[in-house]
Order: structure tokens, then C-alpha cells, then sequence
């Protein structure tokens, strides 16, 4: 319930994957986070992190390619997420992608899982971090 067809496929068939986007689109909706790549989270799921690389994040509210959508619970519909909440996950589920290190060090794409990895846990564990999220 609340569940779009894609996240639940996405869920149920890939470990990794990759899409191609439609950046026509996002920039003809002058950038904004609600008309970019969307990323689906579900708060309470702690068998899913989802993580999403891209070179092209940038650290602006009103500018991301990611449309965070969440929800607490399975059993619930996904919210957009505002530009503003969208920061708070660089580093735990959005990764600007340094194109030039994920070339020169194998272990990039690695060390930037544990790193979101470890930023995960310590924001599952703050006291009120829901409410910092949804």
C-alpha cells in the first residue's frame, strides 16, 4: 500500500542498479528536487539503504537531480521530501559521485557505502530523527 509498481520491483529484483534519467525533463522544471531522479526511503526498513551516486548533486535546496520520496512505515504512502530535508542525507543516502576517484581508487565506491553506512546508524540512533526526515 502506498508503494509505486517501480520501488517495489526495484526492492524485489536488484541489489544494484543502474537508470538512465531524463535531464530535459528536471531542467525544464528548473531543477528542482520534486522533478529529479527519484529515490525511494522507508525510514523504519533497516534491511534497505538506499544509496544514489550521482556527479551531479549538488548541495542547494532548490537544486538537486534526487527526489527523495519517504515514509516511515511500509504500510504508508511516500512523501516528497522539501530541498531543505533532502541536504540532511548527503553523506547517508546521497553520494556526490568524484568521477576522477572512482577512477584512480577501486575501493571508491567501497569506502563511500561504509562511510554512508556508518552516517546512517549514527542518524538511526539520534533521538528525533524522524522528525528530521518526515
Amino acid at each position: 500500500a502506498g508503494k509505486p509498481p517501480v520501488s517495489r520491483h526495484l526492492e524485489t529484483t536488484a541489489h544494484t542498479i543502474g537508470i538512465r534519467d531524463n535531464y530535459e525533463h528536471w531542467r525544464d522544471a528548473n531543477y528542482l528536487p520534486a522533478a529529479g531522479k527519484p529515490l525511494w526511503l522507508t525510514v523504519s526498513d533497516h534491511r534497505v539503504h538506499p544509496i544514489f551516486f550521482d556527479d551531479n548533486i549538488h548541495e542547494k535546496e532548490d537544486d538537486s537531480i534526487v527526489a527523495v520520496r519517504a515514509r516511515e512505515d511500509p504500510g504508508q504512502a511516500f512523501r516528497p521530501l522539501s530541498g531543505e530535508v533532502t541536504l540532511r542525507l548527503h553523506n547517508i543516502c546521497l553520494v556526490k559521485a568524484d568521477i576522477v576517484q572512482a577512477i584512480l581508487d577501486p575501493l571508491y565506491f567501497l569506502k563511500c557505502v561504509q562511510h554512508c553506512e556508518q552516517n546512517m546508524s549514527r542518524m538511526r540512533g539520534k533521538p528525533g530523527f524522524l522528525d528530521e526526515i518526515l
